[in-house]
């Protein structure tokens, strides 16, 4: 029997293609894209509410493991839901406790912004990883923040499959597939709105979606893509992979550090997002290939792109944030940092003379008796305090306070979990964020 040739069906195909695409109405959905001094950027949002919303920690600024707060964000929502679009900027960032810049591990920060306005929308995250039956790809393409116009949304639909040149290219996917969607699709020339700094216009899909019961959901947003055989996304013959993080495993994550319960829905009974808001991906067994590029961060920016090995961090990309950091205040341009000599106070002309030394020696003796004997004054007098006016809720206080600044294990009674619920309008039981947690407060 003769094989018919498979060329008369390539259109249909597409056709088919086409047509799969059409049916995805993204309307009712918000979305939106982070801004960074007032220039647009390829990251995009995974929108929360109209109070919050999540990013790749890639797309952030830092300085000595901080988030940089010099920079200005902004986020710029489109339509989708209410049919408004709007433009706020970020009053506080979240960086997750166990982000990693080098293999971009747990690779999400949560923003928010117009903290003071109405709660008039909420998104509902998609939980239940392995039972999605198909991926949704979509890139949000803005024209005008100012004047709030958008291109049109790139779309591409997809089976909920992975092949293996996913894990081949990136140990750390090898080891949390099921904290990722990897897949092979980028948005060409047809998101015409971006202003891509490469001729051959691609990028990565800045959203993934899936359908649950038929209702469309947001399920991830990208974090890095992976090249092999080339520098960049435009590398003739290259093999790319995209990755996203998956939303389902840092609920928790955002739940705790709003202080409200996210939406969420699941493909079935019994599936809900993980319960720890400290959930860290597993440890790759390796590095990537050398001859495997990584790139995150905001695409549209030429130091987005990292080597796949460093021996060290990258120079373009910042140390792992500090894991003892909790809180930072706002900082200016003029809060004397400085990475070059700034003097210690000491003199670099020359030895110390003879009666310097003698006068120095004096008065550290005469220094140490007194706080000795204030030591043993204010140890009597606060026995005897303790005495009078002990009270276990103010100790409570005080321990609850040094765990919060220094960082350590929650309190026993700060430990119960949290009961999710699918209603947007239920609340979290207040807890202290993880010790790891970077909240960067910019108001």
């Amino acid at each position: 029997m003769a094989r018919r040739p498979l060329a008369p069906l390539v259109p249909l195909l597409l056709l088919l293609l086409l047509a799969a695409a059409a049916d995805v109405d993204l309307s009712g959905i918000k979305g939106g894209v982070l801004y960074k001094n007032g220039a647009q950027t390829s990251c995009e949002l995974g929108v929360l509410d109209s109070r919050a919303a999540m990013v790749s920690a890639d797309c952030l600024d830092f300085s000595g493991g901080y988030v940089d707060m010099r920079t200005k964000y902004t986020v710029f929502l489109d339509a989708g839901i209410d049919g408004k679009s709007a433009v706020y900027p970020v009053t506080a960032i979240g960086v997750h406790p166990q982000y990693h810049t080098t293999n971009k591990a747990n690779n999400i920060a949560v923003l928010q912004y117009n903290k003071k306005g109405k709660q008039n929308f909420t998104n509902t995250l998609a939980v239940g990883r392995t039972a999605w039956k198909t991926l949704i790809y979509a890139r949000r393409a803005p024209l005008n923040a100012t004047a709030h116009t958008w291109g049109d949304t790139v779309i591409a639909e997809v089976a909920n499959k992975t092949d293996g040149t996913c894990a081949s290219m990136l140990p750390l996917f090898k080891a949390n597939q099921q904290a990722f969607v990897c897949g092979a699709p980028l948005a060409g020339a047809a998101a015409a709105g971006l202003q891509m700094p490469t001729p051959c216009r691609k990028l990565p899909y800045g959203t993934v979606y899936t359908r649950i019961n038929g209702t469309l959901y947001p399920a991830g947003i990208f974090s890095h893509a992976a090249i092999k055989g080339g520098a960049d996304l435009c590398s003739a013959n290259a093999t790319t992979r995209s990755y996203f993080t998956a939303f389902s495993d840092y609920i928790t994550f955002a739940n705790i550090t709003l202080k409200r319960e996210i939406s969420y829905a699941a493909p079935g009974k019994g599936i809900a997002p993980q319960d720890s808001p400290y959930y860290t991906m597993n440890r790759p067994a390796g590095k990537p290939p050398k001859d495997v590029t990584v790139q995150g961060g905001n695409l549209l920016a030429p130091k987005a792109a990292t080597s796949s090995a460093p021996e060290t961090p990258s120079p373009t990309m910042p140390s792992p944030p500090k894991a003892t950091a909790t809180t930072t205040a706002q900082s200016s341009d003029s809060d004397g940092d400085s990475d070059g000599d700034s003097g210690d106070g000491s003199s670099h002309g020359g030895k110390p003379t003879r009666t310097i030394i003698i006068i120095v020696a004096v008065c550290v003796s005469v220094g140490v008796s007194l706080a000795t004997a204030a030591g043993f004054f204010v140890v009597r007098w606060y026995r005897g305090h303790v005495k009078r006016t002990r009270d276990p809720y103010r100790e409570n206080a005080t321990r609850h306070m040094l765990i919060h600044d220094l960082g350590g294990a929650s309190l026993p009674e700060k430990d119960a979990r949290t009961t999710h619920h699918p209603s947007p309008a239920s609340t979290v039981a207040t807890r202290d964020p993880p010790p790891g947690y970077l909240y960067t407060p910019l108001e």
